[in-house]
């Protein structure tokens, strides 16, 4: 007789599982199919040419490709106007894939590893005149951003050691007016506390109200996902309650509970 009920509980689950995960993927293939799917310009040596590229039917263009990278050097927006760095500048420069680690990058053929700090550049030309959004995601694990010369945001510490710098990941939207046809972007980054470092994630640049759906969409397949978590957390409380001789269910809702206080 248990084994027979133990049987039908988990044939209940599967069921219930198999729905949740077919609604899930109903919902995202839904969403994928709507994304824009024309041809994007990349990032080639440092510059993302979006000439002809129309940003209100376009839903977000990832600043995927060639970024400009400094290894082991913090430099500001201005250090990059001053004749005294020039030299220094054009020596130390080098290109490096976005979004990707930074570790297999070589200085003197060697790799630069996980740990230590670089300055990332981009330079984004024939803007439209609108307000735009920048979505910012995984980097490793603290950063500074500049707009222009503009600081506009810092996340964690920026430092040359462990003990100068401390982590800070989170998502983030920023919202601004170009003041003409094209940006700079300027990022420094530090990390001390992953094994990997560097831009992790794509970055996207978008129409405000285009980065500001792309907002609600991920918040929504976040609470999609917790939601579920958290009934097949409680579903296995429950049948813990109802046999508490068998505690594996307790085990499998103690783990759904801890993945969803753990989510970000």
């Amino acid at each position: 007789m248990f084994i027979i009920n133990s049987l039908k509980h988990i044939n209940i689950f599967s069921i219930k599982f198999k729905t949740f995960l077919l609604i899930f993927l109903t919902f995202v293939t839904f969403f994928s199919f709507s994304e824009n799917k024309d041809p994007l310009p990349k990032v080639a040596k440092g510059v993302l040419d979006v000439k002809g590229v129309d940003f209100d039917t376009t839903k977000k263009i990832a600043l995927d490709g060639e970024w400009e990278f400094y290894p082991f050097k913090e430099y500001a927006p201005e250090d990059f106007r001053l004749d005294n760095l020039n030299n220094e500048i054009l020596k130390n420069k080098t290109f490096t894939i976005v979004p990707s680690p930074w570790n297999n990058n070589k200085i003197k053929e060697k790799k630069m590893g996980g740990r230590g700090y670089a300055t990332y550049r981009l330079r984004i030309i024939n803007l439209p005149r609108q307000r735009l959004g920048l979505k910012m995601n995984c980097i490793n694990t603290a950063y500074k951003l500049w707009l222009n010369d503009k600081e506009i945001i810092e996340m964690g510490k920026i430092g040359k050691d462990k003990k100068s710098s401390f982590p800070k990941v989170i998502h983030k939207e920023i919202y601004f007016d170009p003041t003409s046809d094209q940006i700079e972007i300027t990022i420094n980054v530090a990390n001390y506390f992953h094994k990997n470092g560097g831009i992790m994630e794509s970055l996207f640049i978008g129409a405000n109200q285009n980065i500001i759906r792309y907002k609600f969409y991920n918040v929504g397949i976040e609470l999609f996902l917790l939601g579920g978590i958290l009934i097949m957390g409680f579903y296995q409380l429950t049948l813990f309650l109802l046999r508490r001789k068998d505690t594996l269910p307790l085990f499998y809702s103690l783990f759904c509970f801890f993945i969803s206080c753990n989510r970000p």
